[in-house]
């Protein structure tokens, strides 16, 4: 028996417009709760001491998403990580101590 998997790219929506930094500020204002698991996430790896990117913590949103709550939609476009983690570190100024940032393109 042969399996297929299909995989499928879900390119940003053509009625998206602004830079990526203004998306991924749109992006984070539609999924608060998505916000919540990656700065709860961030702060139990914290209290545990030990340092997580934003990578690693987007990974274990989609789990958490894709898995435990059986929502295949949900999304998180890659690009946006710099700006979430920003994010984060300004909400959650005591994560700021574990995380490092890079200039991004749209960095003024």
């Amino acid at each position: 028996m042969s399996h297929q998997v299909a995989i499928v790219f879900d390119p940003e929506p053509e009625w998206e417009s602004g830079d990526i930094r203004d998306r991924a500020d749109r992006w984070m204002s539609k999924h608060p709760k998505a916000m919540e698991l990656l700065a709860r996430f961030a702060k139990q790896a914290w209290a545990k001491d030990r340092v997580v990117g934003i990578n690693f913590l987007a990974e274990r949103v989609r789990w958490e998403y894709a898995i435990e709550q059986g929502d295949e939609q949900f999304k998180i476009n890659n690009s946006y990580r710099p700006y979430i983690s920003r994010e984060l570190a300004i909400r959650h100024p005591e994560l700021h101590e574990t995380m490092r940032f890079r200039k991004t393109k749209y960095e003024r």
